[in-house]
């Protein structure tokens, strides 16, 4: 009876659990995108094999179209304004992943270029979940 018990405890946790990769978190990551990412690639010009690529591999391009589809889709989900300011709280309340001492981290580049400044808060969360997430 213990050894039920046990196993039953085993099946329920491991179902439970997430195995977090990071080919998750950019799924995870399209469910708040996907309402804007029509309209981000048709004003930055971002060729779709980039998006595509990102999406299966995580490849990260420095492509100035994928910086800027990344400031649109902050300014569309309210992450970013177009004065430059982070909206710390939101960008951590859109990504459930995204935890707000994290987010708060990589919102800390004062850069005037909001293409460059997406792309840099991006790439800082990404390296920091790639240093504990295979991919």
């Amino acid at each position: 009876m213990k050894v039920c018990v046990f196993l039953l405890l085993l099946v329920v946790y491991g179902s439970c659990t997430k195995n977090l990769t990071m080919s998750y978190f950019r799924d995870l990551s399209k469910g708040a995108a996907a309402p804007f990412v029509n309209e981000c690639m048709c004003q930055s010009h971002l060729n779709p094999q980039i998006l595509d690529d990102f999406s299966k591999y995580g490849k990260i391009p420095h492509d100035p179209c994928w910086k800027c589809f990344l400031k649109c889709l902050g300014i569309k989900l309210e992450v970013l304004n177009s004065t430059g300011h982070v909206h710390v709280q939101k960008w951590a309340d859109r990504f459930e992943h995204l935890d707000l001492s994290l987010a708060e981290k990589c919102s800390d580049f004062d850069v005037p270029d909001l293409c460059q400044k997406a792309y840099l808060m991006f790439n800082c969360v990404h390296d920091e979940y790639s240093k504990q997430y295979p991919a």
